[in-house]
């Protein structure tokens, strides 16, 4: 029962220094007046529109599952971790560099040497990452995977204006209960080239699964107090307390961020009350759009 409680608070503290981390980020990008491109292909007026945006997104994301799918089942294992492990790193290293150009010459002022000098770190931040992936060591691993989502998640909530901020959420959190279920989530997993597929008991044996699936997913998921979580899990959560905070201000990101995490907690009580796979967007995401919208 101790560790139970020890696993949850682990948990529910990286989600909130993510939800944390996103809210900087997004700040920055804020006070620094770069020009953002909006998401909106299909335009922004109304809830149609917003469901369009949000459908192509959905798409893409159901298209690059079933790609990673057929590369597993036509034994191509190599081209799976080379872009299952190097897209999320990619998007670190890209989003990473952004926010220190932004820090170097729009908020403090840096030359730029020293410019020069944080980016060079990044990159060599970065590459530790990669080599923490490789050599299973996950404690590193989590940083990048904590650190990407945030990153992603604050750029999200800064391009993403209403409706479609508040559909894609909702159309996410839709998808991901058939993707669970019967989508194609469900057979990645299951096609998966884990070299440990067998029920782990030891400490042991559990660092050497976790280390395992980093190998196969990099950044796309993590395991965190016994659960395994997806990186779409903390993107969402971030970039909902990272818009509630861009459009509404820092008491309501604080609400919704409450909310959500309100919502990790229920959903864990129903895990663990049941015992069977359950989504972990669904009650999260409808508690902190409906705080975002009440307040």
């Amino acid at each position: 029962m101790r560790e139970e409680k020890r696993n949850i608070y682990l948990l529910m503290a990286s989600f909130v220094v993510t939800e944390i981390l996103a809210l900087v980020f997004a700040n920055n990008i804020i006070i620094s007046q770069i020009p953002v491109e909006m998401y909106e292909p299909f335009g922004n007026e109304n809830v149609v529109q917003a469901g369009a945006n949000s459908g192509l997104l959905i798409v893409s994301v159901v298209l690059f599952t079933l790609f990673l799918i057929a590369v597993i089942k036509l034994g191509f294992r190599i081209i799976f971790r080379i872009v299952a492990v190097g897209m999320p790193v990619a998007f670190l290293l890209l989003f990473l560099l952004m926010q220190i150009e932004i820090i170097s010459f729009n908020i403090f002022n840096f030359s730029a040497d020293v410019a020069n000098i944080l980016a060079a770190l990044a990159i060599a931040y970065v590459a530790v990452v990669v080599y923490a992936i490789w050599k299973g060591l996950t404690t590193v691993t989590m940083t990048g995977f904590m650190l990407a989502t945030s990153l992603i998640a604050a750029y999200l909530a800064v391009s993403i204006a209403p409706p479609t901020l508040f559909v894609l959420p909702v159309a996410f959190a839709l998808y991901d209960v058939y993707a669970v279920f019967r989508g194609p989530l469900r057979t990645l997993i299951k096609v998966m080239p884990l070299k440990q597929k067998k029920v782990v008991r030891s400490e042991k044996q559990k660092r050497a699964a976790i280390a395992e699936m980093h190998k196969q997913l990099g950044l796309m998921a993590a395991r965190i107090g016994g659960f395994t979580i997806g990186a779409g899990d903390f993107m969402f959560y971030s970039m909902l307390v990272a818009a509630a905070y861009v459009l509404k201000g820092l008491l309501s990101a604080a609400a919704v961020g409450v909310a959500i995490n309100a919502g990790v907690v229920l959903t864990l009580w129903i895990l663990q009350r049941y015992q069977k796979p359950l989504p972990g967007l669904p009650i999260p995401i409808f508690l902190g759009i409906a705080t975002m919208i009440l307040i």
